[in-house]
């Protein structure tokens, strides 16, 4: 079952409150800042697009890396 975005939220809280480590802490605080910007410099096709891309992880609907490099080496060796 998929958690609300509250209990979510409250998980990345609790995790965030207890990091040690400098170079994460600044790493998170630089995504806090430029999300916004990113967000505002897709289009609206672009969410569309990566709403989509979620429900289909979320689904399951995915191809594992290696299968697809396996399947690109095949098709290329037939193009020789």
């Amino acid at each position: 079952m998929r958690m609300n975005v509250e209990t979510r939220k409250l998980n990345l809280i609790n995790w965030i409150s207890g990091l040690n480590d400098d170079k994460l802490v600044k790493r998170l605080e630089a995504i806090k800042d430029n999300v916004d910007e990113w967000t505002i410099e897709i289009s609206d096709k672009e969410k569309k697009l990566l709403d989509l891309a979620e429900k289909d992880i979320e689904q399951g609907n995915l191809i594992p890396h290696g299968r697809v490099m396996e399947e690109l080496a095949e098709y290329l060796a037939g193009k020789k």
